[in-house]
């Protein structure tokens, strides 16, 4: 089975990013519902920049990329009745718009943290919360922040209206299931050449196996079995890869593993989305699950294309030594220049 060079799954826009001062700026609150559809996107969300006249700063949209994406964004362009409403709290000084403060791992990594590019300098980071009145922000959070060039600043993620007395907005540089721009690439790099650690393993494989196994304790669903899981871990270990289990770790050994790894495998999602960092174009294997069985995932596909990764894809069905196999891993040859 031949390895694969993905391409985005949306071609993405040739023009440069928009860059924005917005002056007396207004964050709109945080809402969400169902849309009438028979298909996706069936939910909308609000939450938004505004400027003092009540008009939509579009670039501060997330846009859906489509695939699969559940939620649309349904600001209006223009909020009439913006006068009348409570004034709310204000944010003095610059701060930078940094779109949604997302709470799962692998859209932190590819929404939120991309959204960081501008190289313009704030007193703070401003986010809209992710479906909820206010977002927490934890500890690993906070490091990827650091990474990404944003030490010392103050972190706001809001979901009730807010002033601001000068905010910068910038276009998002990664659509989800959509494209990622050269901007998101550069801030992974920034963020992969801050780590520190060991040298990384040639062959890395995130295993999902304790991480389900918790859930499972915990009464969470999981889009695989014990069994499966296991399977899985033998194979790629028997592979030559060495079996990290990423819940286990620090942000910054994640980061490590996938910066230094030629050979990168993983379950479909968040763990696998880590390939993003990694410090040359690499070979990346996903493994189908529950979710997607017969194929990767177009977010998958996004970051691959946009690191020059080669990919291929262990279906669910199917053993993951029987592809192994195919791929001839000893037969590869050592990593190339990165494409931009």
């Amino acid at each position: 089975m031949p390895w694969a060079r993905p391409e985005s799954p949306v071609q993405r826009p040739q023009e440069p990013l928009v860059e924005r001062l917005v002056t007396d700026a207004v964050l709109t609150r945080t809402t969400h519902g169902n849309l009438a559809a028979l298909g996706r996107p069936d939910r909308w969300i609000r939450g938004a920049v505004h400027t003092r006249d009540g008009s939509l700063v579009s670039e501060s949209q997330r846009v859906c990329g489509g695939g699969g994406e559940r939620y649309a964004a349904s600001d209006p362009a223009l909020l009439k009745d913006l006068g009348q409403q409570a004034p709310g709290r204000r944010l003095r000084g610059t701060w930078l718009y940094g779109g949604h403060w997302m709470p799962m791992f692998g859209h932190f990594i590819t929404e939120t943290l991309t959204s960081l590019w501008p190289a313009t300098s704030a007193d703070g980071l401003v986010f809209h919360s992710w479906l909820a009145p206010r977002g927490e922000v934890s500890a690993w959070q906070q490091r990827l922040v650091e990474l990404a060039g944003r030490q010392g600043l103050d972190v706001r993620v809001v979901g009730t209206r807010h002033a601001v007395d000068r905010l910068v907005v910038a276009e998002r540089p990664y659509v989800v299931n959509g494209w990622a721009r050269p901007e998101a690439v550069d801030v992974w790099r920034m963020v992969a050449s801050g780590v520190t650690s060991d040298r990384s393993p040639d062959r890395v494989y995130f295993s999902r196996t304790r991480h389900n196994a918790d859930a499972v304790s915990r009464g969470r669903p999981v889009r695989s079995s014990p069994q499966r899981d296991r399977e899985l871990d033998q194979d790629f270990e028997r592979a030559g890869f060495a079996v990290f289990f990423p819940e286990e770790l620090s942000v910054d050994q994640q980061i490590g593993l996938a910066a230094g790894g030629r050979v990168i495998g993983g379950n479909s999602g968040s763990a696998l989305h880590l390939s993003a960092f990694a410090s040359h174009p690499a070979y990346v294997v996903e493994v189908g699950d529950e979710r997607a069985p017969h194929e990767g995932l177009r977010n998958q596909r996004v970051i691959d294309a946009a690191r020059g990764h080669h990919h291929a894809f262990v279906p669910a069905a199917r053993r993951a030594a029987d592809i192994l196999d195919e791929l001839e891993l000893d037969l590869m040859s050592p990593p190339t220049k990165e494409v931009r």
